[in-house]
């Protein structure tokens, strides 16, 4: 049977699609941040106030992600939230991720954030599955990088001692106690100094170093004549380290001399 009805006409679709995206200026920084959604229900199965499984989940899910977006720069995570700055400065052909097209980075960083922590993740089940929703902005310059990184260690601080207090003491008895108050309390307590990868929040950074040539050829290549077998070869891996305030004055910065 013969379909009457006009071709549809794709190009008037794509158009309106171009119409609604949006793509981030060329040589900046920018900051893709992904935060679990309605992670309070899925997160009831872990240890409070912090649990290491999850943080380890939240840190290997970072280091992929930091690995897979070309031009990472470094990755930022506390609670249930990781940031990646990266940006297009490191050669003057080097392109902005997705060449900057804010809807590709969105729906295709908070897909590959989800699916790398589920993988990651050992307590995922259907009725709650973990979901991480993303926003991206451009940051002026490595001074705004370092000012982003500060607001969300202390974002982290705020909640660190929040959920340590949360454990302690009751709704009623924290009800309208500042921050600062709350730490207070914690003096004394078994949380009265808090690990300072929960309380500070973690940074993933590159590190370059030389690996062995005979660990990278397979063993069964070895044997074939070469000029050198006894060499290297540069490879970059991704570590994660708490946010100290030492890390925060003599590493960050360091980091963002692109």
């Amino acid at each position: 049977m013969s379909d009457s009805m006009p071709f549809p006409d794709g190009a008037k679709f794509k158009a309106k699609e171009r119409e609604m995206s949006s793509t981030l200026p060329a040589r900046t920084f920018a900051v893709i941040r992904f935060d679990g959604k309605n992670f309070s229900t899925f997160t009831k199965r872990y240890a409070k106030p912090y649990d290491e499984t999850f943080m380890a989940a939240m840190d290997e899910t970072t280091r992929k992600m930091v690995a897979s977006i070309p031009g990472a720069v470094l990755g930022y995570t506390q609670s249930d939230e990781i940031s990646i700055v990266f940006s297009d400065l490191s050669t003057a052909k080097t392109q902005m991720w997705f060449g900057g097209r804010v809807e590709k980075m969105l729906t295709l960083g908070a897909a590959l954030t989800t699916a790398r922590f589920i993988a990651e993740s050992s307590t995922v089940d259907e009725s709650t599955p973990p979901i991480f929703d993303a926003r991206v902005h451009t940051l002026a310059d490595a001074d705004e990088v370092q000012e982003y990184v500060r607001w969300r260690r202390f974002d982290a601080q705020k909640n660190s001692v929040t959920m340590a207090a949360g454990v302690l003491f009751s709704h009623n008895q924290l009800k309208g106690v500042p921050s600062r108050e709350r730490l207070r309390l914690l003096e004394g307590t078994e949380y009265a100094r808090l690990p300072e990868g929960f309380y500070n929040g973690r940074v993933t950074y590159s590190e370059s170093y030389r690996q062995p040539l005979a660990e990278v050829v397979p063993p069964e290549f070895m044997d074939m004549p070469r000029k050198d077998k006894s060499g290297t070869v540069a490879r970059k891996r991704w570590l994660t380290a708490p946010a100290t305030r030492e890390f925060m004055e003599q590493q960050l910065p360091g980091l963002l001399a692109l």
